[in-house]
């Protein structure tokens, strides 16, 4: 499977953040983003902006809600994300924060795949979280495995297919034979 493209996404919010470890640089940022551009390992940066009426018009549009806020009460960002859903043109996105590393099973397994196709046999499927480790395989369900309940939603790491949200499931199960199986997606009902 092959990217459309790639592109990052930057939340220019100044801060403070939830566990911010350092002072934020965005000339130093900034001039990383032209370095990942001009290697050709990135087609497009997408700055977030900070108006307020774009900020507005995002969450009418995704949630029918009124406010300006780029983060929520906990410190973790929203709009970022939101505005580079909408600047992507592809039937799919997948969306991963810049410290997320991906499980394989092997060399050869194909998780992109894998995550599509759950669009193809469960219409319902609004998203579908990358695997990660865990001790038992679960097949993907559109209700969440019964013994912890159903999925939830924490932006992360996803696939979208249209104009749907999607998102991070917080509860990680994944199908498959191995003994490190992960997610599984979340549906609407």
């Amino acid at each position: 499977m092959r990217f459309m493209e790639k592109v990052v996404v930057v939340d220019t919010f100044d801060g403070p953040f939830a566990r911010q470890y350092d002072e934020p640089d965005s000339v130093a940022h900034r001039a990383a983003m032209e370095r990942l551009l001009s290697g050709g390992v990135v087609d497009r940066v997408v700055y977030a902006p900070d108006d307020p009426a774009a900020i507005r018009a995002t969450y009418r549009k995704w949630f029918g809600a009124e406010s300006e806020e780029t983060h929520s009460a906990n410190g973790q960002q929203l709009f970022a994300t939101l505005h580079g859903f909408d600047s992507c043109s592809g039937d799919y996105v997948l969306q991963v924060d810049s410290d997320l590393l991906a499980f394989r099973q092997d060399q050869g397994h194909d998780y992109l795949g894998e995550m599509v196709d759950v669009f193809s046999t469960d219409p319902r499927a609004l998203f579908v979280p990358l695997s990660i480790c865990n001790s038992e395989p679960v097949p993907y369900t559109h209700g969440g495995p019964t013994a912890i309940g159903a999925w939830r939603c924490a932006v992360a790491c996803s696939t979208r297919r249209g104009r749907s949200l999607c998102c991070q499931s917080q509860t990680r199960w994944r199908v498959g034979d191995s003994p490190c199986p992960g997610t599984g997606p979340s549906t609407g009902s």
